[in-house]
């Protein structure tokens, strides 16, 4: 199957306040329209911490060139860095849309939702994508 990845900034917001992320996201395509993969995020603002968001995605056949929407979900594990170190679990869930501007590099946004103990923050991100 293609597998792809992708640099992406990633912010999580949960109320009026936010947290930006860097890390890479991944995707390997089980068949034309599956696919497995997640993401790995550094938080940039203290306290820092990991993000690790596995999920599994559905691809949609929109019969329009270069364009791959997609859906997806999965667990999510947060682990803190510093004098305020903890470690979550909980969910996440995302809609998303790539565009290719050439057949092996792509710009995308997702939008979602992530939920644990400390309760729910919706979360977007962009990033490139670039076939390997």
């Amino acid at each position: 199957g293609d597998f792809y990845l992708s640099p992406q900034l990633v912010s999580v917001n949960a109320g009026s306040a936010g947290k930006y992320a860097l890390g890479p996201n991944a995707e390997y395509f089980l068949s034309k329209v599956i696919a497995v993969g997640g993401d790995v995020s550094i938080y940039l603002v203290s306290p820092g911490g990991l993000s690790l968001f596995p999920d599994i995605e559905y691809h949609f056949n929109v019969n329009v060139r270069g364009l791959d929407v997609f859906a997806g979900a999965g667990p999510s594990l947060f682990v803190g860095f510093g004098s305020e170190g903890r470690t979550l679990f909980g969910g996440k869930a995302f809609g998303a849309a790539r565009y290719f501007f050439t057949p092996g590099t792509g710009v995308f946004l997702k939008l979602g939702i992530a939920s644990n103990k400390e309760g729910t923050a919706g979360l977007w991100a962009i990033g490139i994508s670039f076939k390997l």
